[in-house]
């Protein structure tokens, strides 16, 4: 037996081990290969882990899996098919990283790992699969991310120094760069610098802005300028530690990565003031507890990437604890271009969370425009301005 052709139909249960064991007994012609050729079960209700057996059908082209149930890690036995030119793991419910071995299959042309639940880097061993076609490998629907490398100058200021221009450059890993630069409509990837508080108190204060830029497919970096402009004062404060992160998604349309830094960056802010000490008159006061932080808010769409035919997208807002007030959200869907307005519609536009509650009520939905034009996926950012009480 060469080829074993399953697919759309009710299967259950787990994919046997025992079907590494297929091999002819005689080849159909002199000088062909033995073994199974082509395996096909996709769009059944096929569970459990993918076997890592299959991995010894060293004859194997095709391995078509998807749309099913699999759960468990991708085998890295997978990587000894050195003659598959089709590995399609898509939509089921797989988990782990991305085994680097898969970068062994150089006669890869077809490589859907989409809509799964894979977390981690996309391994840089895959820019070594270079027959991939840009329309034919699907990373996206999981929760990759991409390391940046952020190199900035200089590596500090004074509270006098007044507003300071920090040039920093971000490099995106090796495995996030190849997978940019499939796209063929050069699709450029989204990057913010950001400057973020250490919260110590009694700090000197600062204000960061930044103007966000774009890496260009292709490229494996860009500049930004970061500018920080300290609140100068004749107190003596603690010296601030400025942490310097990033946000943005990488390899749009391919993987949309959620970009993070590679390390910890930080730029130091020292007070310049002089502490004065005075003689007590009175016994001091004790000392008054800090306010207490205001929960943080987030928000979350489900599905997060949906289907141009009608797919729906839920958005739902908690708090990491419950307030003492209601919280109130207005919600607002924007494109990022090239998407436009007209490829989707918002259905509501306020959520509240209920004092003593964590979770949103009330209804905001996303919903796919279905059009005849053929063009690459496209984002939709989500957003929302929250008032709160007790805040």
């Amino acid at each position: 037996m060469q080829l074993l052709y399953l697919q759309r139909n009710r299967l259950t249960g787990p994919i046997p081990k025992e079907l590494a064991n297929i091999t002819r007994a005689e080849p159909w012609e002199p000088g062909m290969a033995y073994g199974l050729y082509q395996l096909n079960l996709y769009q059944n209700r096929l569970s459990g882990p993918i076997p890592k057996e299959l991995g010894n059908l060293s004859q194997l082209n095709g391995l078509i899996l998807h749309r099913n149930q699999l759960n468990g890690p991708i085998p890295k036995e997978l990587g000894r098919l050195t003659l598959l030119d089709t590995l399609t793991l898509s939509d089921n419910r797989l988990a782990g990283t991305i085994p680097p071995e898969l970068g062994a299959l150089t006669e890869l042309q077809y490589l859907y790992l989409h809509n799964n639940q894979l977390t981690g880097a996309i391994p840089p061993a895959l820019s070594g699969l270079t027959k991939l076609q840009p329309r034919s490998t699907g990373l996206y629907g999981n929760d990759l991310t991409s390391a940046v490398t952020l190199a900035r100058s200089p590596a500090g200021l004074a509270e006098g120094d007044g507003a300071t221009d920090f040039s920093v450059t971000a490099t995106l890993d090796a495995g996030t760069a190849w997978a940019a630069g499939l796209r063929s409509d050069d699709v450029a990837q989204n990057v913010t610098i950001l400057g973020l508080p250490s919260g110590r108190a009694n700090a000197v204060g600062f204000t960061a802005t930044t103007t966000p830029f774009t890496i260009a497919a292709g490229d494996d970096s860009g500049n930004s300028v970061l500018k920080i402009t300290p609140t100068d004062n004749t107190q003596d404060n603690a010296n601030e530690t400025i942490t310097v992160s990033v946000s943005g998604t990488g390899a749009p349309g391919i993987a949309n990565t959620r970009l993070i830094p590679a390390a910890a960056y930080s730029i130091t802010l020292s007070d310049d003031d002089e502490r004065v000490t005075d003689p007590p008159v009175d016994p001091p006061n004790p000392p008054v507890d800090p306010p207490t932080a205001f929960p943080a808010l987030s928000l979350s769409l489900t599905p997060p990437d949906i289907s141009e035919q009608g797919g729906v997208s839920v958005v739902t807002a908690s708090l990491s604890e419950a307030s003492a007030a209601a919280t109130t959200l207005t919600v607002v869907a924007a494109p990022v271009s090239p998407a436009v307005a007209g490829d989707f519609t918002q259905s509501g536009s306020t959520l509240t969370i209920p004092a003593g509650e964590t979770a949103s009520a009330g209804a905001v939905t996303i919903t796919a425009v279905d059009n005849d034009s053929v063009t690459g996926d496209r984002q939709v950012t989500v957003s929302a301005t929250a008032t709160n009480t007790d805040a």
